[in-house]
């Protein structure tokens, strides 16, 4: 863990931007081998939830110990000529939702860290995005280990947009 990402912590922690809890999960969550997946800077920089992305984060890290990671990340921009409406339908994944992107412009992040095991989609039906994940093939042994993860979807949206998103567990 880097002297910055500790000091960006503890001040996020003294602003009361997060709870003594989540700090301390960040804070181990940093103090596993450093990567870019795990810089704080990173987290906060694309607006996603901080306590979720560590958690999510600590779930990464148990992934790469039991054999690697074979993530795949897409990444899609839509033209909207009206107020966009985006549909998300996902499982055992997070979404995150981010404001801030130019009028008429939608964009769609995705890490899929199990890209075989996951049914992926992300298109556009005049002014109507719909991003989808869905399980492909059998699931893990009880369903709930960390390589049986989903999507994990950002969107950037501008202000006025209509949202519907489901996702499951």
């Amino acid at each position: 863990m880097t002297a910055a990402n500790r000091r960006k912590v503890l001040d996020m922690l003294a602003e009361g931007k997060i709870s003594a809890d989540e700090a301390d999960l960040l804070l181990d969550a940093l103090g596993r081998q450093p990567s870019a997946r795990t810089d704080i800077g990173y987290m906060v920089d694309h607006g996603v939830s901080v306590i979720t992305d560590a958690v999510g984060r600590l779930s990464v890290d148990i992934e790469d110990a039991m054999g690697g990671s074979n993530a795949e990340f897409e990444s899609s921009k839509f033209t909207v000529h009206g107020e966009p409406r985006i549909e998300v339908n996902n499982f055992s994944g997070r979404v995150a939702i981010k404001g801030g992107s130019p009028e008429g412009e939608v964009r769609v992040d995705t890490e899929l860290p199990n890209p075989d095991r996951v049914h992926y989609s992300a298109r556009q039906d005049g002014d109507t995005i719909r991003v989808e994940a869905r399980p492909a093939g059998r699931r893990s042994l009880f369903g709930w280990l960390p390589f049986n993860r989903g999507a994990h979807i950002t969107i950037c949206l501008p202000s006025r947009s209509d949202l519907e998103v489901n996702n499951s567990n």
